[in-house]
């Protein structure tokens, strides 16, 4: 009998899992008379976040910063602008 896999090495799957699922969420239009692709990748990464929060898969403080990279790397908000929402100086 081989043991059982051990949650952290369930982690890297069910990670690819959760980013599969939302995979259809790319497909939604954007407001009525737009091309707005952002709209469904924006969808998508909630749905990414949503899940790793939901599942535990990673640490909140890390999901918490998932924005700062997926934003920028999927076209929906440029880094100054992501950035900004964390870092101001107040």
């Amino acid at each position: 009998d081989m043991p059982a896999a051990s949650s952290c090495e369930r982690r890297p799957l069910a990670m690819a899992a959760v980013c599969a699922l939302a995979l259809p969420l790319l497909a939604l239009p954007g407001p009525a008379g737009t091309q707005s692709a952002a709209v469904g990748r924006t969808a998508w990464s909630i749905a990414v976040m949503g899940g790793f929060w939901a599942f535990e898969l990673l640490p909140i403080a890390v999901t918490a910063l998932l924005p700062l990279f997926l934003f920028p790397l999927l076209g929906i908000m440029p880094a100054q602008a992501v950035s900004q929402s964390y870092f101001q100086d107040k």
